[in-house]
This record gives structure tokens, sequence and C-alpha cells, in this order.
């Protein structure tokens, strides 16, 4: 998209857009997570989710450490994402992983990002296990869209994004349906 404006712009209007390089060790904090713009504080899900695409460029050992220290926070409640993080850092979190996922009562937010720290580590049939039991009776499905039910629509995309992560890492036939309700849906202010 981003190229095609830049296309549009210099063709059309004869203006020459440069590429605007973004360092991302500016939007990693001094505790090592990552944030959202250069001066924020740092994030969780944020570090969790952007990881895949970050990896390369960012400081992983002080991540690592961010989500060491954010999984021993009392405090904290997404600790779901903070072993998704981990397991995408290739930490060994087997064992923190099997006794939270079996913590009674876990949100669903928390169930699909355990259920994303199993694929990432490798066992597909515990992440599908856990795509099931979240998804089963919460789904609403219409045409070529699907989504998760929750109390807020905010909420509602918020799971749907999950779930259509969890579902193509273990090849769901939903996860085309998901995605079709976010992209559908992402004009709405609900954030």
């Amino acid at each position: 998209m981003a190229n095609k404006v830049k296309q549009l712009l210099n063709t059309t209007y004869n203006q020459e857009v440069k590429e605007e390089q973004v360092n991302l060790t500016d939007y990693q904090t001094d505790q090592g997570g990552m944030a959202i713009l250069p001066y924020a504080e740092a994030d969780v899900e944020i570090s969790a989710l952007m990881l895949p695409i970050i990896q390369e460029e960012v400081d992983v050992l002080a991540l690592s450490k961010y989500f060491e220290n954010a999984w021993y926070d009392a405090g904290r409640v997404e600790k779901g994402a903070v072993l998704y993080g981990q397991a995408m850092l290739d930490e060994p979190i087997l064992l923190d992983l099997q006794t939270y996922a079996s913590t009674e009562p876990l949100s669903l937010k928390d169930q699909l990002y355990i259920g994303l720290a199993y694929a990432a580590i490798g066992d597909t049939y515990k992440a599908k296990q856990m795509y099931h039991k979240v998804v089963e009776g919460r789904v609403t499905s219409y045409e070529e869209q699907a989504f998760i039910q929750a109390d807020t629509e905010a909420m509602e995309y918020e799971l749907t994004a999950l779930a259509m992560v969890l579902a193509s890492k273990t090849e769901q036939p939903e996860h085309e349906k998901f995605y079709t309700y976010i992209v559908t849906h992402t004009n709405k202010d609900v954030w």
C-alpha cells in the first residue's frame, strides 16, 4: 500500500517521496520490551506479537530478559502473551506453559496465547486442543466471514485476530474466514 501511494505521488504529482528508514531499536525500551511509539512504555503483547517481524533487528537478549521479568511480575495479567514471546525466542518454557495452561480460570485471550506458544514450540496437538477449546460455541460465522464472540466489539476483533493466527498455524479451515472478517471491518473505530 505504501509503495502504491509512493508510486502515485511520484508519477501523478512529480513528487519524489523518499523511503523513511525506521530504526526498530528506537522502539525497544530500557527494560528490553517493545513499545508502540519510541517514547511509550514497553508492552508485553506488542513485544510478543511483533517478534516474528522484528527478531532480526532488535536486542533479543534484552527482550528475553523483559519477558522473564514480566513472567515473575505478580501484577501482570498477560501471562499467556509472555509465554508466547518466550516460545518465539526458543526459551525453555514447557513446564511453565503446561502449569499455566492448567490454571483455571484463564481468559480467552490467554488461552489463545497459550495455543500460540504451543504452536511456537512445535506442539501442534496441544495448540489445536487450545484452539478448539476457545472457539467451540463462540464462533459466529456468516457467508465468508467468522468472528469470536466477546463482550465488546474491540475484544471481538482482538480475539478474532489471535484466533486467525492460531488457526493458520494449526491449519484450521476457519483462518480464512477470520482473516476476511478482520480486513472487512478494519475501518471501524473500536480500538
